[in-house]
């Protein structure tokens, strides 16, 4: 076994020790970095975190530094996992008491570059520190809000030299995985997305917020990016024929394309919330009863959602 510092190994190339020391500094740097905005404040803050408390966002990422530069890390080479997991979070995790063995993916070691490489795995050491995993849990199957993989995957350059990306994190610290709990959808108007009577065939429209059952949707993870957001009676959101224009309404979810959104980034936390075929979920004017249907992606705000814990 070789030590250096809090990082100890077993097995692996002198490069692959290397690459993951890389990564430990770069995660490091990246929850201090957090840190000092949350106590500056100002554009830089609300830049990358939105309407997060600073407080939350300080306390939260300094432990995370703190965890980073204090615990003892056991990576075990000569284990690496050889079946294909979700490469957005490369690690597998054995957590006993202030030690934790971690588990590569192989697949950590055939990204396109050195850089990708170390940062892909920074990503995943910050989930991993936070997430509070249990023994054996196999953080693979875990995600951030939108996930480290949607990170790596839309904005690896730009994150690498922008702690933008960290409004990610900060939003999974307040409120958990995109997929745990059931969210209210929030367009800029302040109306949530509302699921009518809740049957299938209901038309779904504006409304101001009140709380009920046909305002609260989950997100299930679909695969690839993708979510169903479900009611709480376990219906669907369904873009018909994903077409320009086309309605939205409830159905019973049978895992079509048009039952399947992901969500892209139109800052300040806000999210465009778009189907298989690259349409977006559109509140048209924005009031009350307006209805919600499929339309071209343009910017406005009626085609701007965010998720607050219903």
């Amino acid at each position: 076994m070789s030590n250096s510092g809090n990082i100890h190994f077993t097995g692996g190339s002198q490069q692959q020790q290397a690459l993951i020391q890389q990564a430990h500094q770069t995660a490091v740097t990246m929850a201090q970095q957090a840190q000092q905005a949350a106590i500056t404040g100002g554009t830089p803050f609300s830049t990358w975190f939105g309407n997060a408390s600073s407080d939350t966002v300080g306390h939260q990422f300094g432990e995370i530094a703190n965890t980073l530069m204090s615990t003892e890390f056991s990576y075990d080479l000569t284990q690496m996992l050889s079946y294909q997991i979700d490469t957005g979070l490369i690690f597998s995790l054995d957590r006993s008491g202030n030690q934790l063995t971690v588990l590569p993916w192989k697949g950590l070691f055939l990204q396109s570059s050195q850089q990708a490489i170390s940062y892909q795995a920074s990503l995943s050491l910050i989930h991993l520190v936070k997430s509070a995993a249990h023994e054996n849990q196999d953080l693979a199957t875990v995600r951030d809000r939108d996930g480290a993989k949607f990170i790596a995957q839309w904005n690896s350059g730009q994150a690498i030299v922008s702690p933008r990306n960290y409004m990610y994190f900060a939003d999974a610290i307040a409120g958990g995985p995109i997929t745990s709990g059931f969210k209210n959808v929030v367009i800029t108007s302040s109306k949530v997305l509302d699921g009518t009577g809740l049957k299938s065939g209901d038309n779904v429209l504006l409304w101001t917020q009140h709380g009920g059952n046909n305002q609260k949707w989950k997100f299930e993870d679909a695969g690839n990016g993708y979510y169903f957001i479900t009611t709480t009676n376990g219906l669907a959101l369904d873009g018909t024929g994903q077409g320009e224009g086309d309605n939205v309404l409830l159905w019973t979810k049978h895992g079509g394309d048009n039952q399947k959104w992901r969500l892209e980034d139109a800052g300040n936390g806000y999210y465009f919330i778009v189907i298989t075929s690259g349409k977006v979920l559109d509140g048209t004017g924005q009031g009350e009863g307006d209805n919600v249907l499929l339309w071209t992606k343009h910017g406005g705000d009626n085609q701007k959602w965010k998720l607050e814990p219903a």
